[in-house]
């Protein structure tokens, strides 16, 4: 059953209550498609074999994804009628898949951000030996990063590539062994991570808890 072309009745409460349910968990979705996968009877009982999410402009605790593509492992759910903002309940944890891209824009904003500032920190005082990370930019398919150092009054930028090492993204400097792994949550495993046509990619699995 698929809930782009069906007319069940219960196919589409599941749809919308799913969309609110992931509307709920972010700060913004500009644009949200959802594909609902399982036989009638199993949906009756709570049960989707298979859930497709297609996102843009999604802003996920201050993170924010230009696309993003999901799938899910089978899931259980329970409908409350009697909760018209929050329909679905998740059951149990599953698993989900997913592809995501952020734009050079939407990077440095992420790092730039108070919430994220932590990160911006670790990466200026690893790879560039700073405290003030200014900004962070794509060029020729590798991340530049610009930081300043008072001191000597000095600001600094160098090139670095992206990639995957012990399930968390790894940042290299292009001309040393120099390198940093980004701290990553114990639920989320990241499985790919590159950057082409100026836009970074990230593949990977997570644990959703209910």
């Amino acid at each position: 059953m698929n809930s782009s072309n069906s007319t069940s009745p219960l196919l589409k409460i599941l749809a919308k209550g799913l969309n609110l349910w992931i509307r709920s968990k972010c700060n913004l979705v500009d644009s949200l498609s959802i594909d609902i996968q399982g036989s009638s009877l199993n949906l009756m009982r709570g049960s989707i074999d298979k859930l497709s999410i297609k996102a843009e402009g999604i802003d996920y605790q201050g993170i924010i994804f230009d696309t993003a593509d999901i799938k899910s492992s089978k899931l259980k759910i329970s409908l409350s009628f009697d909760n018209k903002t929050n329909l679905v309940k998740l059951d149990d944890t599953f698993e989900i898949d997913g592809k995501f891209s952020m734009s050079n824009n939407n990077i440095n904003q992420v790092l730039m951000s108070e919430r994220w500032h932590f990160i911006s920190t670790l990466i200026a005082r690893k790879l560039m030996d700073s405290d003030h990370l200014l900004s962070v930019s794509i060029e020729s398919n590798l991340l530049k990063l610009k930081a300043f150092d008072p001191k000597q009054d000095l600001t600094m930028e160098d090139l670095f590539s992206v990639s995957v090492s012990s399930d968390t993204i790894k940042i290299s400097n292009t001309k040393t062994n120099n390198y940093l792994l980004l701290p990553m949550d114990k639920l989320i495993k990241i499985k790919c991570a590159f950057i082409e046509r100026n836009i970074f990619f990230i593949k990977g699995k997570a644990l959703v808890m209910p």
